[in-house]
């Protein structure tokens, strides 16, 4: 016999809800965090911070992650970029500041000049 997954109910900022598998909720620590607060409830996880759009995106990631071990902080310090799979990749890797800001509805309100600062502080992390 099928084991029944839990569900969680999870509800964006503008009310928008999502029911997902609480295996898949715990991939994220906030989630993981704010599920042991409430403990065996069928309430709304609000989350009055995350829009729609960015909720679902945290849930593709969180969903093709389900079933990965746990990492803990002193074994993540040494995964390295070329531990990424093409899926995370594709998904997190290769975009330019626009297109980040366009998948996640980010407002840029830097100047020219602040921008061009930020990437001058930070020329010595891109890779070559």
């Amino acid at each position: 016999m099928a084991t029944e997954l839990k569900k969680v109910k999870l509800t964006s900022s503008e009310g928008t809800e999502f029911i997902i598998d609480r295996k898949v909720a715990e991939k994220s620590v906030l989630l993981k965090n704010m599920l042991e607060d409430v403990g065996e409830s069928d309430m709304a996880i609000p989350l009055p911070n995350v829009t729609g759009p960015i909720l679902n995106k945290v849930i593709d990631y969180c969903t093709h992650h389900q079933d990965d071990p746990f990492v803990s902080q002193e074994d993540d310090s040494k995964k390295v970029s070329d531990d990424i799979d093409d899926w995370d990749a594709e998904f997190c890797k290769g975009k330019t500041p626009d297109e980040i800001r366009k998948t996640f509805n980010i407002i840029n309100d830097f100047t020219p000049e602040e921008e061009e600062h930020v990437r001058k502080e930070n020329e010595w992390c891109e890779e070559r």
